[in-house]
């Protein structure tokens, strides 16, 4: 909240809590707009004609009148403000910050869509920090991928190269799991079985 305020050039500036007259007395706005504004709204077709209605509204009655608190009219009064146009200062860029968890498909889930992370990171966990337009995978501070955002819930991003270890991955896996089976068998005692008497095969024909 602090770094937007000093983005935009304002210092909030906190309320007492449970002391409404501290307060200002812009929570009212919208109370004054709908006992002033929407009755003049008979009909409208589009948002295009709504927005000409609102601002013949605060062309002509809303802000040419005499203010009963400051006895002065808004239209004279807001040059004495001295307040920025927020058309000339670049837009703000968020940031957000979320722990994740890398799905053993290597794939990251953030806001219903996924994102592809290296494999070696499959079943850990990693942050992923929200700008403007990307997201980014991270490791405390090293970027492991970047991604833009996704134009649709569902999507998957994808880096091909982070999947070439995959399959690395898993036939190393195979073959531990193949040796460890292995040496479970070379430490088992031999079973040595009775001898069993040899005969010729012309014994068995003279039974027939």
């Amino acid at each position: 909240m602090l770094d937007f305020a000093q983005h935009y050039g304002f210092q909030p500036r906190l309320c007492r809590g449970y002391r409404p007259q501290t307060k200002g007395k812009t929570e009212n706005g919208i109370g004054y707009v709908r006992k002033n504004f929407w009755p003049r709204v008979r009909d409208y077709r589009q948002a295009h004609d709504l927005l000409g209605l609102r601002r013949r509204w605060l062309d002509e009655p809303c802000n040419v009148r005499v203010h009963g608190t400051t006895g002065e009219r808004p239209v004279g009064r807001l040059p004495l403000e001295g307040l920025r146009p927020a058309a000339d200062i670049p837009a703000y860029r968020a940031l957000v910050l979320e722990r994740r968890r890398v799905a053993r498909d290597c794939f990251v889930s953030y806001a219903g869509s996924w994102y592809s992370a290296p494999a070696e990171y499959a079943g850990r966990e990693v942050w992923v920090r929200q700008t403007e337009n990307r997201l980014l995978v991270c490791d405390r501070d090293r970027v492991l991928a970047e991604h833009a955002l996704a134009e649709r819930p569902y999507e998957r991003r994808v880096i091909p190269a982070h999947f070439e270890g995959l399959a690395a991955r898993r036939d190393r896996r195979l073959r531990e799991q193949a040796e460890e089976a292995l040496a479970k068998v070379t430490r088992l005692p031999l079973l040595v079985g009775p001898e069993v008497e040899k005969r010729s095969l012309s014994v068995y024909e003279g039974l027939s």
